[in-house]
Formats: C-alpha cells, sequence, structure tokens
C-alpha cells in the first residue's frame, strides 16, 4: 500500500463511467444442455481443473440425458473448460428426485443436495413423505459414493449446500416435518438446517421460524465459524420479529451449533424474498432477491412487476443500504458475488427494456449487471432469445470472467441447441476489461492534503453541480458536498480511521475511488 503523508493511503484511483460507451461484457460461449423434456439448471460452480459443475434437475430421456430412472431424476453435469460436456449422472428412483445444490469438496469429488420422493433406485432410507432433503456424495468423475435420506413424514428439501471447514457439509432448506431427523418444528414451514458429518451423519439440526411458511434458499459459513441463512418467511411470530407484509426477505445468524445469534425480516406490504447471500470483506454482507415492494425498507421501485433488489447488511444483520434494479416490468435477482474492487456482480431475470435494462430479447432474459459499492450500476448484459430465459446462478471465473446457469425455452438469439420444452442454459461470459480498446488517464484523482484534514478530488473533465459522497466499510454515507468544474477539496477530518469508497456522480456517469483514513 502506497504511503500519503502519513495518514492517508492511497488503495486506488478508479475509473468507472455509466454511459452507453462504458465496457460491457460479450458471451464468450453458451450451451443448451438437456433433451425433449423439461429440464433445469439450478447451480454451477467453476471447477478446480478449470471446468464447471452444474446441479439440475431433468425429465428427459434423450439428447444429453442418459439413464433417466423415473419422472424427474437429479442430474449432475460436469463441462470442461469450453463447455463441452465432460460426464454427466442421472441419480434418483421412479418417483420426484431433484438437485438444487452443488459444491466441489476438498478430495476433488462433489457433494449434492436436494430432494427425493423415490425409496427405489439410488435412494434408499426414504421416511415416507412426500419429499426428503436428498444428499448425495459424488467421486470426481461422477460416481455415487454414498447417499443419505434426512427428514421426516412431512416435505423436506434442501436449496442449498456447502461443505464446511471441517470437512463436513451444512445444508439448508424447509421442512414440513416434526418427527423422525427434524425437530422443534414452529408450524406450516421451517427453515431446516443440519451440519453432517463427512458420511452425511446428523450432527445438529435446527428448525427456525413461526406459524406459517419459511423457506431458506442459501447458506454461508462464516468468517466466525457460525453460518449466515436467507429465504423468505410468511410469519410474524416465533422466531420472526417486525414482519412487513406478504413475505418478507429474513435473514438469520447461527452460531458454530445451530442456535440462533440474529435474524432480520426485510421488506415492505408486498412480497419480498432473498435467493442468495454472501458475507462481504467487511465482514457484514450482501444479498440479493425480489422486491415487489415500495414502502417499509424497499425505496427506488421500478414498477408493480417486481425488481431485483440488493442488500447489503452489517456484521449484526443491520440494513446498511439497498437498492431496486430494474425497470418496468418484471425483475427479479437470484445470484450475487462481490468483485475485488469491491462492487458486486448479480444474476437475474428481466422482462424489462428500461430503467436499468437495455436491449431485452423476449419476454424473459437472463440478466447479468455489475454495481459498485452503493449499488449504481455499472454496466449490464440481457442474453436470451424469444422465448422465457431465467438467469439463477453466476460464479466468477479465474480468467475474470463469469459463468451463468438457468433455464429456458428458447431457440434463437443467444441460443443455438435447444432442445425442446426447456432446457438448462450455460453461458460464460468474458472479462469486461477484455472488451476496453484503449487505455486513458484516470478520469478521478484522490489525493490527500492539508494534514490529513481535507481530501483533493480531480476530474480529467468539468463537471457540473456533481455530488461527491463518503461510503465507510459498513455502507453507510457519512459525507456528502456539491461539486462543479474538475477540482474540489473534501473536509475529512472529523471522520474516524478506517475505509472509504469515495462516489463522485453527474448526470448520467459515475466515478468512484477509495481511501484509507489512518
Amino acid at each position: 500500500m502506497a504511503r500519503l503523508s502519513g495518514q492517508i493511503a492511497l488503495l486506488l484511483i478508479a475509473v468507472l463511467a455509466i454511459a452507453p460507451s462504458a465496457a460491457q461484457p460479450s458471451i464468450d460461449w453458451q450451451l443448451a444442455v438437456g433433451g425433449g423434456s423439461l429440464d433445469y439448471a439450478k447451480e454451477i460452480h467453476q471447477t478446480a481443473d478449470g471446468g464447471y459443475i452444474i446441479a439440475a434437475y431433468t425429465g428427459s430421456t434423450d439428447g444429453d440425458v442418459l439413464d433417466n430412472h423415473g419422472f424427474n431424476d437429479a442430474w449432475v453435469v460436469k463441462l470442461d473448460g469450453s463447455g463441452s460436456i465432460a460426464w454427466q449422472s442421472t441419480l434418483g428412483g421412479s418417483s420426484d428426485d431433484r438437485a438444487y445444490s452443488i459444491d466441489q469438496t476438498a478430495d476433488g469429488g462433489y457433494i449434492m443436495a436436494g430432494s427425493t420422493g423415490s425409496s427405489d433406485g439410488d435412494v434408499t432410507g426414504s421416511h415416507g413423505g412426500p419429499a426428503d432433503v436428498w444428499l448425495v456424495k459424488l467421486d470426481q468423475n461422477g460416481t455415487l459414493l454414498w447417499q443419505k435420506c434426512l427428514g421426516g413424514t412431512g416435505e423436506d428439501v434442501a436449496y442449498a449446500v456447502r461443505q464446511t471447514s471441517d470437512g463436513g457439509y451444512v445444508f439448508a432448506g424447509n421442512t414440513t416435518s416434526d418427527d423422525w431427523d427434524v425437530s422443534g418444528n414452529h408450524g406450516g414451514s421451517d427453515y431446516w438446517v443440519v451440519k453432517v458429518d463427512t458420511v452425511g451423519g446428523v450432527v445438529w439440526q435446527a428448525t427456525i421460524g413461526g406459524s406459517d411458511y419459511d423457506i431458506a434458499a442459501s447458506i454461508r459459513e462464516t468468517s466466525d465459524g457460525g453460518y449466515v441463512v436467507a429465504g423468505r418467511s410468511h410469519s410474524m411470530d416465533g422466531d420472526v420479529t417486525s414482519g412487513h407484509g406478504d413475505a418478507d426477505a429474513w435473514i438469520v445468524k447461527l452460531d458454530a451449533n445451530g442456535a440462533l445469534v440474529a435474524q432480520h425480516a426485510l421488506g415492505g406490504s408486498s412480497y419480498d424474498r432473498v435467493s442468495s447471500i454472501e458475507e462481504s470483506t467487511d465482514g457484514g454482507f450482501i444479498a440479493i432477491g425480489t422486491s415487489m415492494s415500495n414502502d417499509g425498507d424497499v425505496s427506488g421501485s421500478h414498477g408493480s412487476g417486481g425488481d431485483a433488489w440488493v442488500v447489503k447488511l452489517d456484521a449484526g444483520l443491520g440494513l446498511s443500504w439497498q437498492k431496486a434494479l430494474g425497470g418496468s416490468n418484471v425483475d427479479s435477482g437470484n445470484s450475487i458475488q462481490q468483485e475485488v474492487d469491491g462492487g458486486y456482480v448479480l444474476l437475474g431475470m428481466s422482462a424489462s427494456n428500461n430503467g436499468d435494462v437495455t436491449l431485452n430479447h423476449g419476454p424473459f432474459d437472463y440478466w447479468i449487471a455489475k454495481i459498485d459499492a452503493i449499488g449504481n450500476v455499472e454496466w449490464q448484459l440481457t442474453m436470451g432469445g424469444d422465448g422465457s430465459d431465467e438467469g439463477v446462478c453466476l460464479d466468477r471465473t479465474t480468467d475474470g470472467g463469469y459463468v451463468c446457469c438457468g433455464d429456458i425455452k428458447s431457440f434463437d438469439g443467444d441460443v443455438t441447441g435447444f432442445h425442446g420444452a426447456k432446457d438448462g442454459w450455460v453461458v460464460k461470459v468474458s472479462d469486461v476489461s477484455t472488451n476496453v480498446e484503449e487505455e486513458h488517464e484516470p478520469s478521478l484523482v484522490i489525493r490527500p492534503g492539508e494534514g490529513g484534514q481535507i481530501l483533493h478530488v480531480t476530474t480529467i473533465e468539468n463537471v457540473t453541480d456533481a455530488t461527491i459522497c463518503l461510503i465507510n466499510s459498513a455502507g453507510q454515507q457519512v459525507a456528502c458536498e456539491r461539486m462543479s468544474g474538475r477540482q474540489h477539496a473534501l473536509s475529512i477530518g472529523h471522520l474516524p480511521s478506517g475505509s472509504y469508497l469515495l462516489v463522485l456522480g453527474s448526470g448520467s456517469s459515475t466515478l468512484s475511488g477509495t481511501f484509507v483514513k489512518e
């Protein structure tokens, strides 16, 4: 880190203009996977060998699908680095079996989680209800090593699974059971979080919720050894406090033993949910979902159809900021990751062609967008054809790009190789920097002065009636001043030590840079 004036260390001089000429990503390659029936890709990750692993489920018996056991099978697909199928494994029995989540494990294999209604084929240990959580361990070639049915006589589903730091696994979903592996159900459907050992034996389980329906969609182990879980809640009692309306985004923090540490219901008077949550580098959390509200915790709605909704929380689950993103039609958010510059990249679905969204191909498109550290859109890309296409999961790739998956009903536009009915669709998106044609001198320069009491801000071009704001590491706005011309002296003597994001907004452009006050 470069030392300046002994009191301010300059971390980054950034250039990020949101304008029609800003750099945009492009599609490197795409692959429609499936057969003639309904196929869904639910989660994708880049693997250690540079390829990709997909959790999916399929009702097909042709095309890319081999050996379907009946109705729906859980379907795990391994791609090589160029997007060709390396191997695929259909798993299940004669009833409805689905894979919703997958994680590569330390031994090079995979842990898969979803649900099963079967009691034959690959499935043993069913509890007799409409569905059990189904946990499956595969080796690096997709061979089944072991499987576990977990749940009770109700409906039990896992939507997210991760290997934990001790080599075991944790999953989150929902349960309507209160017997067998499940205890303490509050009524309706509860969040169900289960920690298992290396061979699927239950270490602990936690039912969390109220008397209505509560469904967990995402879980992550946190840096303190606990867990953060996110989804939606229709309850306003039990573990759920301060419910706002039809459904709230509901985020809970558990300790290492599954005890509830904190919870926060977020939303407005309509339908709000969270689909994905990550711990952010400042120790807080970033979450994405969908909001149909424009009151309560939600502001900036683009229309009644719903927006992708990004929520930044501090370490205690307090709301730092929120952003409704989209246009006047239906938009939703499904997946989010933090970027190295402190911003975030998100994936969802959009039916809009205005607001934050451009160039819609059909009824619904995949929508990938990059936002800065306070939620301003830096670039966005819609992908798809003239059918209904929904982006569900994204992962940052080692070449600086992204890989996305979801499902499609298109056979034109960006899509080739469509098999019929509905396919899983994998899209590799380029690193934005590869689309920048030439280098330019920095448009924003931040430098200290007057013993660390003043921050000098210089732009390459004159700005008129611009706004300079400082955001602290918790995502809170701590200072804001007006600027005109090319230079401005911003007073920072009153600010405590720490990291800050400086954002300069002028018309349709945003410039940002970060610095540390010591």
